[in-house]
């Protein structure tokens, strides 16, 4: 092996540490976010606190260990050219198939606990009650749990039975939704807190 080949696979595993990091902080990252929500959505419980953070430290531990493990054993990296520049392993270890699987459980936690808190509250509105917020948290909890849904079964079936320079296919499109997702419940967030401040003030 060349100094040059083993330059190339050095770098190469390098950048898929840091992409296999990365992207599991970005989820970690959006899964906190949905993770305070609920907590807020159920009064702040400390006994459900117990659970949840818990539960979310394991599914970053996992997700850490499948990506750092799968990376180490892929080994062997190919360079496509300049029109797909990368470095696409031909060695990755089939086990990477789970790492999407603690953030699909944790999201399917989180979305059926918000689904159930939203529709106990919403369970009044026939009276005339109105609760925006409570909506946004129901509405914004779907559409996450539908996002989380169009990018981490195709990733499981990529990594469990496509061809191993097929494994960063999805990475960083799932990161971006991730990301999108994310913001956008934060902008929604502040926007209808933005709107009670208002009419608190208007009022006064």
């Amino acid at each position: 092996m060349s100094i040059i080949e083993c330059l190339f696979i050095h770098r190469c595993n390098i950048f898929n540490q840091f992409e296999g990091i990365s992207a599991t902080l970005v989820v970690a990252t959006i899964d906190l976010i949905l993770l305070m929500r609920v907590w807020v959505l159920f009064g702040k419980s400390r006994r459900l606190l117990y659970f949840l953070v818990p539960t979310m430290t394991a599914e970053i531990a996992m997700m850490l260990f499948i990506a750092i493990m799968s990376n180490n054993h892929a080994n062997r990296n190919v360079h496509i050219g300049p029109i797909l520049p990368g470095c696409y392993s031909t060695t990755v270890p089939r086990y990477i198939a789970f790492y999407p699987v603690p953030s699909l459980v944790v999201t399917s936690i989180m979305s059926l606990m918000t689904l159930y808190n939203c529709a106990k509250r919403l369970a009044p509105r026939w009276r005339g009650f109105s609760m925006p917020i409570v909506e946004l948290f129901l509405r914004d909890g779907i559409y996450w749990f539908i996002a989380v849904l169009a990018i981490n079964p195709p990733q499981l079936i990529i990594w469990a039975a496509a061809r191993p320079t097929l494994t960063e296919v999805l990475i960083i499109p799932g990161s971006v939704v991730y990301s999108i997702i994310g913001s956008r419940v934060l902008l929604n967030i502040m926007e209808i807190m933005s709107c009670d401040v208002d009419r608190h003030l208007s009022s006064n």
